[in-house]
C-alpha cells in the first residue's frame, strides 16, 4: 500500500537506520521514474538537533560531484519532516556480499578500494570527513563476474556523521561511528581526513578476508585498534599477497603521520601491491605459515585460544630436542622432582648457543633468542619446541643485552648484528615476526652497542661507535632511513625508550644519560655507581623511574627521572649472600613486582633471582636459578623465562 508525502508517492520501504528511512518512491511532479527518497523517522521529527543534523548531511552530500558518491536530486523538508530526495540504485551493500559470497579476489577488492578512494578524496578535497566507511556503507550497484572487477561499480553512502574541516563543525557526536572500523584518534574525538584512510585500510582487510580486522565489544575494540598488532590478511588468505599486509599496515598505522596521507595513495598502493614480487623466506629448518583463523584481538590474559600468533608443532631438528620428566624413579627422587616441578613446572629447553637477548610476541606464545653463533632461534613457549631459525648474517657479533627489540604492535623485531666482536660496520636486521623473513637489512656506521623501541608509536633507535666517537640514531621502521639523534663521547651500552616515545636512555661509565629525539637535547646526567659495557636497564611501565643493575655491583640502582637522581638501591639477593654480581634485571606489566638475577663472582656465592617489592623495596621471594642470564616476563606477568648457559627455563609466578 502505498504512502502520500507531499509530491511523493512512496512505495515500499527499502531500509532504516538510526537517522533514517529510505523508501522507494515517485516524485510525481515530475517523469523520472523511481527515486530513493530518505527521510528522517517519526519520532525523530520534532527533535530540532536530529533535524540539523539530517539536513546537514543532505547540504553535504549534495556538494560532492564524484561518480561514486549517489546523485542527490533535492532536499529540505515536508511539513516539517526532513527528507532527501536520490537515484534510485538497486543493489546491494559490499557488507551483504561478503556475508553470501565470502571474500573477493585480491584484484577485486583493490579495483573496489580503488573506487570507495576516489570518492573520498573528492569529499576530503571539499573539506567533508566521512567518519563511517564500512563494508555496509558501500554500494554495490552493478556486480561482474570478472575476477580483476572491472565490471563492478560501487557508491559510498551515508553521509550522515561527516565532518566538515573547513568549518569545524560535525553533523553528529565526535565518537559517533562504528567501532570496527575507528581509528585511535577517534575514541579520543579527534582526527582528519586520514580517519577514513584508516578505516578504508580496516575495508581492505575485509574484502580480502572476509572479517573487520579486529572483534569485540567496545572498549575491546578501542585497545586493538590502539595496541593490537596490525592486521594481516595474508595469515588468513594463502592466496592474498603478503605485499598487501604491508598495505593494510601502513594504512591502519596508529599513528596518523604513518598512514597514507590520502585515500588515493592507499588505493595506489594497493594495485602496486598486486605486482610485487612474493617476498624471499629466509632460510629455516621448518617453515610454517600463520594459522588460518581470525585474528580475534583481546587484551593480554592467561587466555590464548584468540591468538593470532600461534605457533605449529615445534620443528623436531638437529638444533633442539624437548626435555622429557624423568618417571618411575625412587619415592626419594619423586620428593625432590615434586619440589623442582614447583619451581620449574616444565621441562627447559637446550640451547646448542648460548642466549645473549630474549623477546617475547605480545600474547606470549613466541620467544625469540639471540645467541652466541649470530642467529635468532624462534621457540613455542608451550612445548619449547624450535618454529625457525634466522640466520641474521656471516659475522657472529650480536650487542649483548640489547641486541633485540620489538615493534609495539608487534609485527616487527630489528637485531643489532655485526656488533662486539664481530668486526667492521654493523647492521640492524628488520625481520617480519609473522613470517620470521628478512625484510631489510639497514647499515650502520659502527659497531652496534644496543638497539630499542618505545612500547607506543613507531620509534626504534640504536647506538654505535666508531674510532670518531659514539651517537644515537633513530631509524625509520618504513624505509630504514637513519637520523642522527646525538652525537656522544662514548656509546650507551644499553637503551630505552620512554613510553611516550620522546626520549632515550642509555647506560655510559656507571650514569644513566638521556637524549630528546626531536631536538638531541641531553638530560642530566645521574652517576649510579661502577659500572662496564654489561650493565642493564629497564624502566617502570609507568616511565617514571629507570632501574639500572651494574653488572659489578651488588644492588639494583633505581633513578627517579623527574628529579634526575638515585632514589634507592635494591637487593636482589637473600640476606647472607656474598661473592655475586647483579645481572638482568625486569619489572612486570604492572610496575608492582622487579626481579634481579644475581650471579656468582669470584667467591663461592649463591646464584638465583630476586623478587622485589617495588612500593616497599623489600625481597620477598627468592627463586633459586643456577647461573641466570637474560630475565623475560610473559605479557601476563605470571612466567617468567630466564636462560642460563646453553638452556632456558619458565618459571611459573
Amino acid at each position: 500500500m502505498s504512502e502520500r508525502f507531499g509530491p511523493y508517492e512512496l512505495r515500499g520501504l527499502l531500509g532504516r537506520g538510526g537517522m533514517g528511512e529510505v523508501h522507494r518512491a515517485v516524485d510525481t511532479r515530475k517523469d523520472r521514474g523511481d527515486v530513493a527518497l530518505k527521510r528522517l523517522p517519526a519520532g525523530l521529527a520534532d527533535d530540532a538537533d536530529f533535524q540539523r543534523r539530517f539536513l546537514r548531511e543532505a547540504e553535504l552530500a549534495a556538494r560532492l560531484r564524484d561518480p561514486h558518491v549517489i546523485p542527490i536530486h533535492d532536499y529540505g523538508a515536508i511539513d516539517g519532516r526532513p527528507y532527501l530526495d536520490m537515484r534510485l540504485v538497486e543493489g546491494v551493500s559490499v557488507a551483504d556480499h561478503l556475508a553470501r559470497h565470502g571474500p573477493l579476489r585480491p584484484a577485486r577488492a583493490v579495483a573496489v578500494l580503488a573506487q570507495v578512494a576516489g570518492a573520498l578524496d573528492a569529499a576530503h578535497a571539499d573539506g567533508l570527513v566521512h567518519r563511517d566507511v564500512k563494508p555496509s556503507n558501500v554500494l554495490f550497484q552493478r556486480v561482474g563476474d570478472d575476477p580483476d572487477g572491472r565490471a563492478d561499480f560501487v557508491y559510498l553512502i551515508d553521509f550522515g556523521i561527516a565532518a566538515n574541516l573547513l568549518t569545524g563543525s560535525r553533523s553528529a557526536s565526535a565518537v559517533t561511528g562504528t567501532a570496527a572500523y575507528m581509528a585511535p584518534e577517534r575514541f579520543a574525538a579527534g582526527g582528519d581526513h586520514r580517519v577514513d584512510v584508516y578505516a578504508l585500510g580496516c575495508v581492505l582487510h575485509e574484502l580480502l578476508t572476509g572479517r573487520p580486522p579486529f572483534t569485540g565489544d567496545f572498549v575491546q575494540l578501542m585497545a586493538a585498534h590502539h595496541h593490537a598488532p596490525r592486521p594481516r590478511p595474508s595469515a588468513l588468505r594463502a592466496e592474498v599477497p603478503r605485499a598487501l599486509d604491508d598495505v593494510v599496515a601502513v594504512a591502519t598505522a596508529t599513528d596518523p603521520g604513518r598512514r597514507y596521507g590520502s585515500a588515493g595513495a592507499l588505493a595506489a598502493a594497493a594495485a602496486r601491491a598486486l605486482e610485487a614480487p612474493a617476498p624471499v623466506p629466509a632460510p629455516a629448518p621448518a617453515p610454517w605459515s600463520a594459522p588460518p583463523h581470525a585474528p580475534s584481538w583481546s587484551p593480554p590474559g592467561p587466555g590464548r585460544a584468540h591468538s593470532p600468533w600461534a605457533p605449529p608443532p615445534p620443528d623436531r631438528g638437529p638444533r633442539r630436542r624437548r626435555a622429557f620428566l624423568v618417571a618411575g624413579a625412587a619415592l626419594t627422587l619423586v620428593a625432590v622432582l615434586v619440589a623442582l616441578v614447583a619451581l620449574w613446572p616444565r621441562s627447559a629447553a637446550r640451547l646448542d648457543a648460548s642466549a645473549l637477548d630474549t623477546i617475547m610476541s605480545p600474547d606470549g606464545r613466541l620467544l625469540w633468542l639471540a645467541d652466541t653463533d649470530g642467529e635468532i632461534e624462534v621457540l613455542d613457549t608451550e612445548t619449547l619446541g624450535s618454529v625457525g631459525t634466522i640466520p641474521l648474517g656471516d659475522r657472529p657479533g650480536f650487542a649483548t643485552g640489547g641486541g633485540l627489540a620489538l615493534a609495539p604492535d608487534g609485527r616487527t623485531v630489528y637485531a643489532a648484528h655485526g656488533a662486539r666482536g664481530g668486526g667492521g660496520d654493523g647492521t640492524v636486521v628488520v625481520i617480519d615476526a609473522g613470517t620470521r623473513t628478512v625484510l631489510r637489512r639497514v647499515p650502520l656506521d659502527g659497531i652496534v652497542y644496543a638497539i630499542a623501541t618505545a612500547p607506543v608509536g613507531d620509534v626504534v633507535v640504536v647506538s654505535t661507535s666508531t674510532d670518531r666517537g659514539g651517537r644515537i640514531a633513530r631509524i625509520d621502521p618504513v624505509t630504514g632511513a637513519v637520523t642522527t639523534v646525538a652525537d656522544v663521547g662514548r656509546a650507551p651500552s644499553t637503551l630505552a625508550v620512554r613510553r611516550d616515545g620522546r626520549v632515550v636512555h642509555g647506560l655510559d661509565r656507571g650514569a644513566l644519560v638521556g637524549h630528546d629525539l626531536a631536538t638531541g637535547a641531553a638530560s642530566p646526567r645521574v652517576p649510579y655507581g661502577v659500572g662496564d659495557a654489561l650493565d642493564r636497564l629497564t624502566l617502570s611501565p609507568d616511565g617514571r623511574h629507570a632501574y639500572v643493575s651494574p653488572w659489578r655491583g651488588s644492588t639494583v640502582q633505581e633513578i627517579d627521572l623527574a628529579t634526575a637522581a638515585v632514589s634507592r638501591s635494591l637487593a636482589p639477593a637473600p640476606p647472607g649472600a656474598r661473592g655475586f654480581r647483579v645481572g638482568a634485571v625486569a619489572a612486570t606489566p604492572d610496575g608492582r613486582l622487579l626481579y634481579g638475577a644475581y650471579l656468582r663472582s669470584e667467591a663461592d656465592g649463591s646464584t638465583g633471582v630476586g623478587v622485589l617489592d617495588v612500593a616497599s623495596g623489600a625481597l620477598v621471594r627468592s627463586l633459586d636459578v643456577r647461573e641466570p642470564g637474560s630475565l623475560t616476563l610473559s605479557p601476563d606477568g605470571r612466567r617468567l623465562w630466564v636462560t642460563s648457559p646453553f638452556d632456558l627455563r619458565p618459571v611459573d609466578l
